[in-house]
Formats: C-alpha cells, structure tokens, sequence
C-alpha cells in the first residue's frame, strides 16, 4: 500500500497546471517512524526529485539509507572488503556468531528500504553507494 503526499511547496504548484502528486510507499513512511530525522531529509530529498522531474530535467536515484548502528557498520566494512565472516568478526572484536547476526540485520534493514541485498556483493555494493566503503 502506499499514500499520496500533495506538495505544499508553491514553486511545485503552477497555476493552470494540474499540479504534482508524490506517492509513498508504506515501507519508507514506516522508515519515517523508526527515524525521523532521517523522514524529514527523505521527504526533503522526495521534493527536490519532484521539482526536478516537474522541470522535466532527469531525476537523480532516490534510495534510502539505512540507520547502521556502529558495530554493524564495522563489520559490515569488514565482510564487504572482501573478508570472511570469521575475519570479519575477529576485526570487529566479536564472535562470528555475533557478526553474523549484525550482518542479518543490516540485511533487514536494507530490505526495509527497499534495497534488497541477498549476497556479499549485494552487501558491498549498497556500502559503496552508502559511502560507508570506499570505492577503490
């Protein structure tokens, strides 16, 4: 399910056009829930893309990032370097178990972002475009 947002921006209203409607999926309202700080930069960035597309300009990608905790993050860079779990965990200072279960949330979370990612490179791939790993 998702919700239609009108802008209450004026520059996105022009009159004589019949105006600009902004849908929502149901899983980036509920990321605006889980974080709002993060809600309010998403729905800023929405109505930038939206001007963007009423110019008739093309748009720039719009994905959400996903809130990592910091022991995620570490061994999310570490197995997305190219490490195995089990290096990985031991970089992080934890058990491979552990890491493991980092790893599977970050998935989640990602997935609740709409940007699944089933594998390793999947992984690395949304770190590199999230700038939490550098590109090489």
């Amino acid at each position: 399910m998702a919700h239609a947002l009108a802008p209450v921006d004026p520059d996105l209203h022009t009159p004589g056009r019949a105006g600009l409607t902004i849908t929502i999926p149901d899983h980036v309202l509920a990321r605006m829930d889980f974080d709002p700080a993060g809600g309010v930069a998403l729905l800023l960035h929405i109505l930038d893309a939206a001007k963007v597309a009423d110019s008739g300009c093309p748009a720039p990608a719009l994905h959400v990032v996903p809130h990592l905790s910091p022991q995620e993050r570490v061994v999310l860079v570490h197995y997305a370097s190219g490490l195995t779990l089990a290096a990985a965990a031991r970089r992080a200072g934890v058990q491979p178990a552990t890491a493991k279960k980092y790893l599977d949330r970050v998935k989640e979370k990602y997935a609740a972002c709409g940007r699944v990612s089933y594998t390793k490179l999947d992984l690395a791939a949304r770190a590199r475009e999230d700038g939490v790993l550098k590109t090489p």
